[in-house]
C-alpha cells in the first residue's frame, strides 16, 4: 500500500474530507472527477486497470507489487546502511511531529507535513558490485503512513498478518528537491503478538488506532490532526532496519505506478491481537493480491 501518487493523494483527501468541502465547487468537482476502487466487487484489485484510463499500468506493468520474495530468486547482496532517518540516527531519540489522519478509499492514512527525512543511495541493478560511496544519494522525505490488513507482501510464500507502509518522496517540491518525482517505500510487516511471552505493540499503534474521535467520526469522512511520535516509530523498527529487501516495484493502489524503491524489512514486528481487531474493523481487508516477480532484481541486506 502504498502510498497513492500526489494526485490520488490529493483526491483521496478529497473524498475523505468531502461532507465538511460540500460548499467548495473547487472540492465537489475534483471528487466528481475520482475514480472508486477497492478490494471487492466490481472494483477489486483484479479489475483496477478496467476502471479508469490512468489506472492501465495496474494491469499491463511488469514491475507491479506487492510480490512474494523468494530468496532462491534473489540477484544479489550488498553492503548498505541501516534505514535511519537522519535526524533519528540513535535510539530512544525523541521526536513528535504533526500528523493528519483521512480516509482514502476506506484506508487509514496518517500523512505528514513535516516528516523526517532519510537519505538513501539510488536503486541500481549494479548495488552489489558498487561501493556506498559511489552511489548518488537521494534525500527522501516521510509523506504518509498506511496500513494493510492482511500484508500484501510474502517472504517465501509466507503472508503476515499485518503490514504498515511508510510512503517516503523526494520531487522539486520536497527540500532538497529532485527534478523528477522519486519514491521509495518501507515496508514493515507485522505478526500477532504473543502476548504471554510480554509482546506489545509498538507505543504509537496505541494511541493512533485508539483515537476515540477518529474512530467515531470515521465514516463521515471526519479528518482529526494528531500528534505523531515519532520517536516511537524509530524504536519499533531500530533493531531490524539493517535487515531487508530491496527491489523495484510500484505502488500497490491505483494508479499503481511504477519506478518506486521497495525495501521490506526481513523480520515482523508484533502487534497486539486488540490492535490488529481494531484496525481489521476500520478497514477491512485491504491487501492487493501478490503480482507477478519478473525478471526484477531483488537485493538481500545483507546476504543472510
Amino acid at each position: 500500500e502504498s502510498g497513492a501518487s500526489a494526485e490520488a493523494a490529493a483526491a483521496g483527501a478529497v473524498a475523505a474530507v468531502a461532507p465538511a468541502a460540500a460548499g467548495s465547487s473547487k472540492a465537489a468537482e475534483r471528487l466528481a472527477k475520482l475514480t472508486s476502487w477497492g478490494y471487492t466487487g466490481s472494483s477489486r484489485p483484479e479489475k483496477w486497470g478496467t476502471l479508469d484510463k490512468k489506472f492501465e499500468t495496474c494491469k499491463s506493468g511488469l514491475k507491479q507489487s506487492p510480490i512474494n520474495i523468494e530468496k532462491s530468486k534473489v540477484k544479489g547482496y550488498a553492503t548498505m546502511p541501516p534505514l535511519r532517518w537522519d535526524k533519528l540516527s540513535s535510539k530512544h531519540t525523541a521526536m513528535t511531529i504533526s500528523g493528519k489522519e483521512f480516509w482514502d478509499m476506506g484506508q487509514i492514512v496518517m500523512g505528514f507535513a513535516d516528516g523526517p527525512m532519510m537519505t538513501r543511495v539510488g536503486f541500481s541493478r549494479y548495488l552489489s558490485s558498487l561501493d556506498p560511496k559511489d552511489m548518488e544519494t537521494v534525500p527522501f522525505k516521510l509523506m504518509e503512513m498506511r496500513f494493510h490488513s492482511p500484508s500484501e507482501h510474502q517472504i517465501e510464500g509466507k503472508g503476515f498478518d499485518a503490514e504498515i507502509q511508510l510512503v517516503h518522496k523526494c520531487n522539486p517540491d520536497t527540500s532538497p528537491p529532485c527534478p523528477k518525482e522519486k519514491i521509495m517505500i518501507i515496508s514493515v510487516l507485522m505478526n500477532t503478538a504473543k502476548e504471554l511471552l510480554g509482546e506489545q505493540s509498538p507505543k504509537f499503534l496505541n494511541s493512533f488506532l485508539y483515537d476515540m474521535k477518529f474512530e467515531a467520526k470515521y465514516g463521515s469522512g471526519w479528518v482529526n490532526e494528531p500528534s505523531f511520535d515519532m520517536g516511537s516509530l524509530n524504536d519499533a523498527i531500530w533493531a531490524y532496519a539493517g535487515l531487508f529487501y530491496e527491489f523495484k516495484g510500484s505502488l500497490t493502489t491505483p494508479p499503481c505506478t511504477e519506478g518506486v524503491t521497495w525495501y521490506v524489512l526481513k523480520e515482523a514486528i508484533p502487534i497486539q491481537k486488540i490492535h490488529l481487531d481494531q484496525l481489521q474493523a476500520l478497514q477491512g481487508k485491504n491487501n492487493r493480491p501478490i503480482q507477478p516477480t519478473g525478471s526484477r532484481e531483488i537485493f538481500s541486506i545483507p546476504k543472510y
